[in-house]
C-alpha cells in the first residue's frame, strides 16, 4: 500500500493522482521496470499487463496485433493509445500500426494502462483499455541547466535483429531540448512451410526532436515532432504477380502544447496536434 500511495498517475484523471486513490484499475510500467526487462518495444512490455493480449501476425516477428480482454486484435476498436497525451489510433482503418510508434524504449518515463472503459476523458475507441505513453523531459535525460547528455545503445540478436539508439538531451538557461534516433530491423522468419527462404524482414528508422521552453515561471510550451519510416518486404505473392509486394510506409506528427499554472489547484494547457500515414 505504501508503494501505491507514493506512486503518482495521471492517465486515470488528468491529474497527479496516486495510485491507490485512482478511480481505476491501472497498470504502471517505469522507466527502472523497462530498463529492468530490457524490453525491445511497447508490444513487449504490454506483456506484463493483466489481461492484454499480445500476438504476433501476419509475415514477420514485428508486426502485432493487441487488444485487451480477448477482444479483436486485428481491429482494436475499442482501445487507445495515447503518446504524451496525444493519441496514435488510426481511426480511418481501426488499428494502431505499433512498429510506428515514434518512442525509443530508453525515452520512457512510464507506460500506464487503465484496465477498463475511459470513453468520457479519451474518446468512444477508449472503452475497453487506454495505453498512455510518457516520455521523459529534457530535464529526465539531460539534468540541470547548462549539463549534456548523450546515450546509445546496439541490441544485436538471432533472427537478424539489430537495434540502435543515439540520444542526445541539453537543458540551456530556459530551454532544454531532447533529440534521439532509432533503428531496427528483423529479418523475420528463416523458412516457409515448405523450406524455402522467406522474404519478410522488416526496417524502421524513427527520429524525433522535444523542445521544452519555459515562458515564466508558471507557463511553458512544450514542441514534440518526428518522422518514421518503414520497409518491410511481404512474403504472400499472388499468381498473377511478377514481384513480391514489398512495401514501405512513412509517419510524421507535431503537437504544440502550452501549460499555464492559474494557481496551486488550476492549470490551462492547449493543445495542437497533426499527424500523417
Amino acid at each position: 500500500l505504501n508503494k501505491l500511495s507514493s506512486s503518482h498517475i495521471l492517465t486515470s484523471t488528468k491529474l497527479k493522482t496516486s495510485q491507490r486513490d485512482a478511480p481505476a484499475a491501472i497498470t504502471k510500467i517505469t522507466a527502472e521496470q523497462i530498463a529492468r526487462f530490457n524490453y525491445r518495444n511497447v508490444a513487449e512490455a504490454l506483456r506484463s499487463v493483466p489481461g492484454m493480449v499480445i500476438t504476433e501476425t501476419h509475415t514477420s516477428q514485428l508486426i502485432y496485433t493487441i487488444n485487451y480482454h480477448g477482444g479483436n486484435a486485428a481491429t482494436p476498436r475499442r482501445m487507445n493509445v495515447l503518446i504524451d497525451g496525444v493519441s496514435f489510433y488510426q481511426s480511418g482503418i481501426a488499428r494502431i500500426h505499433w512498429e510506428l510508434l515514434p518512442v525509443e524504449m530508453d525515452n520512457i518515463f512510464s507506460i500506464e494502462v487503465i484496465r477498463g472503459p475511459a470513453a468520457s476523458l479519451y474518446g468512444s475507441n477508449s472503452f475497453s483499455a487506454v495505453v498512455n505513453i510518457t516520455t521523459k523531459t529534457p530535464q529526465q535525460n539531460a539534468g540541470n541547466k547548462g549539463e549534456l547528455g548523450i546515450k546509445s545503445k546496439v541490441f544485436i540478436g538471432e533472427g537478424g535483429i539489430v537495434d540502435t539508439a543515439i540520444q542526445w538531451g541539453k537543458v540551456f538557461n530556459d530551454t532544454g531540448i531532447n533529440l534521439n534516433y532509432f533503428h531496427r530491423e528483423d529479418d523475420g522468419f528463416d523458412l516457409t512451410s515448405t523450406g524455402e527462404k522467406r522474404h519478410d524482414s522488416k526496417v524502421i528508422d524513427s527520429i524525433n526532436l522535444r523542445v521544452l521552453h519555459e515562458l515564466n515561471l508558471n507557463s511553458r510550451l512544450d514542441i514534440k515532432t518526428g518522422l518514421t519510416k518503414e520497409r518491410v518486404q511481404e512474403q504472400w505473392v499472388a499468381p498473377y504477380q511478377t514481384s513480391y509486394p514489398d512495401y514501405k510506409v512513412k509517419a510524421h506528427y507535431f503537437v504544440l502544447n502550452y501549460y499555464n499554472d492559474l494557481t496551486i489547484n488550476n492549470s490551462f494547457q492547449a493543445k495542437l496536434s497533426q499527424r500523417s500515414h
